[in-house]
């Protein structure tokens, strides 16, 4: 059953405030205006794609929604119980699905009708590795791929930004309503972050959108790289659970409160530095080696 999500960038804030708990994860606003940000911070992103992706507009949003769908949860559990992280082709996590999805997508220009033939339990493990939980990826790209839905949403997305000039939380929600499995996640990380990369690709070809519309993701990542700024602060007992690697509960207190201060942090730093919040989630998940090796919070979900 799909959940009910705010059809605004607004709304989408006001669920982040009234999840915010300082007393768990707090914000601290004097380190945002303390940090040398870069002085590109506030530029807007452009994407290069293969060449036979990038071929028309339709192959290339196809694509990234496609991908995106799967983008989530690289890590998992050793039947030693040491945590391992999904690598591929010589690449790990969100670059080794991007390196293992641009060969399945193969050279001809489609709009997923080469990948979903290919697509069936014993072909994933060839075009993927051994990429975290299989079915609910093979689930995801099944449902996406199923009767041409995925080309008439490209069709329809596209339609609209190009009426429009820009990307919006109000897609997301509607790209959520059409691919539940992949995208209905209350902060609609996965839809949003694919809308930034479309965004991102269609700057490159000439066409200006805009991201103001978004948020930023809130995933595994870039909370780790905001506490690893101090601009996040755990409160002991949440710092105990990352650090030692102990689950949390999917869509429990304490993950809602990082994903909520996740996205109010990257809308102050957005407003400091003139940036869009896509744009600060995009500098800080490329800034990842600022964290070192601390850990990030674990939860069993699809929806980062």
């Amino acid at each position: 059953m799909s959940q009910e999500h705010p059809f605004d960038r607004c709304a989408l804030i006001r669920l982040a405030e009234e999840q915010y708990d300082p007393s768990v994860v707090m914000i601290d606003s004097h380190r945002i205006s303390s940090i040398p940000w870069p002085a590109d911070s506030a530029s807007p992103m452009t994407l290069q794609l293969a060449e036979s992706v990038a071929a028309s507009e339709r192959s290339a949003v196809s694509f990234l929604l496609a991908m995106t769908s799967i983008n989530y949860r690289f890590w998992y559990r050793a039947p030693d119980g040491t945590l391992s992280r999904y690598s591929h082709l010589g690449k790990t996590g969100a670059r080794a699905l991007w390196a293992a999805f641009e060969a399945a997508w193969g050279t001809t220009v489609h709009t997923g009708s080469e990948l979903a033939k290919r697509l069936h339990a014993d072909e994933f493990t060839v075009l993927f590795g051994h990429m975290p939980d299989r079915e609910g990826r093979l689930a995801i790209l099944g449902d996406l791929l199923a009767h041409d839905k995925l080309s008439a949403a490209t069709e329809l997305l596209l339609a609209d930004i190009h009426a429009n000039r820009k990307v919006t939380v109000a897609q997301a929600a509607g790209l959520a309503a059409i691919f539940p499995l992949a995208f209905d996640d209350p902060y609609l990380k996965k839809a949003q972050l694919a809308l930034s990369m479309i965004a991102a690709f269609l700057r490159s070809t000439g066409l200006d959108v805009g991201a103001e519309g978004l948020t930023a993701f809130a995933d595994y990542q870039v909370p780790r790289v905001l506490r690893g700024l101090g601009v996040l602060a755990y409160s002991t007992s949440l710092a105990d659970k990352v650090d030692q690697r102990i689950l949390l509960t999917e869509n429990g207190h304490e993950e809602r409160t990082i994903r909520a201060a996740t996205i109010l942090a990257c809308e102050a730093i957005a407003a400091h530095t003139g940036g869009t919040s896509a744009d600060i989630d995009n500098l800080l998940w490329l800034s990842q080696d600022i964290a070192g090796d601390a850990p990030f919070h674990l939860t069993e979900t699809r929806w980062y």
